[in-house]
């Protein structure tokens, strides 16, 4: 579910050390149980200025890692389009979702520039939903970051969209590690809001992303694989969701 930009996007550098502020020491090491302050460059030329991920060391083997992607949602606007398309094609997908896809990517095509940033925001949680997602539950899943196992949560309001991972090798998730990354992240959504989103037209609404703590059964709130990936949707359409 992840936004993308290239490299060459005017005005990312401040962007990506906005990315990189978003988040304090103290807090990455709460929430990882030991110093991460190591940036690791981000190779993917579509997230790098959005992205931020920290390990332990860079001169040894790490075996966590916390990933964090932050986009205005002007930003993710700009790639929301083949998103869409990509959704669309998933075979997976029931008819009623297709619609919904399919008038979504019209009222992009329509033209941005009317639209605010709340509307955005639920054209985002169109593409989330056509992915399993329910815009308003708890949006907390199971992927990867790399080759580790990672637990995420991601919400979009105010003007940004975030989302925050925490990935282990061998990483067993808990309500309490979805916890603790539910609040981290809603601190960074806050900042990041402040710091570069879309602030105008809000429509002073909060963080869509709920903020209720995960179900007793931490798998009940995970999907397969729906990480962001550079197309900005969750890879994963199987778990489509699409009661009413």
């Amino acid at each position: 579910m992840e936004p993308g930009l290239t490299t060459s996007d005017e005005g990312q550098k401040p962007a990506k050390r906005a990315v990189c502020d978003l988040i304090t020491a103290d807090e990455r090491t709460a929430l990882a149980g030991e110093t991460m302050n190591a940036v690791v460059p981000v190779s993917s030329p579509v997230t790098a200025s959005q992205e931020c991920r920290w390990v332990h060391s860079l001169n040894s083997a790490s075996t966590s890692v916390i990933r964090l992607v932050a986009f205005g949602t002007k930003d993710w606007l700009k790639v929301a389009g083949p998103q869409l398309d990509q959704a669309m094609r998933n075979p997976k997908i029931s008819l009623r979702t297709f619609k919904r896809l399919q008038a979504a990517q019209k009222r992009i095509s329509e033209g941005s520039s009317n639209l605010t940033t709340q509307q955005i925001c639920d054209l985002y949680w169109v593409l989330a939903r056509a992915n399993g997602f329910k815009k308003g539950s708890q949006v907390v899943f199971s992927s990867m970051i790399g080759r580790a196992r990672a637990a995420y949560n991601i919400g979009c309001s105010d003007g940004v969209l975030t989302m925050l991972g925490y990935g282990e090798y061998g990483l067993t998730t808990s309500i309490s590690l979805y916890q603790a990354i539910i609040e981290l992240r809603q601190k960074v959504h806050e900042r990041a809001a402040k710091e570069f989103g879309d602030l105008k037209d809000t429509d002073g609404e909060g963080d869509d992303s709920a903020s209720d703590s995960p179900s007793d059964d931490p798998s009940a709130s995970e999907t397969s694989s729906p990480e962001p990936t550079s197309s900005a949707s969750p890879t994963d359409s199987s778990g489509a969701d699409d009661s009413e």
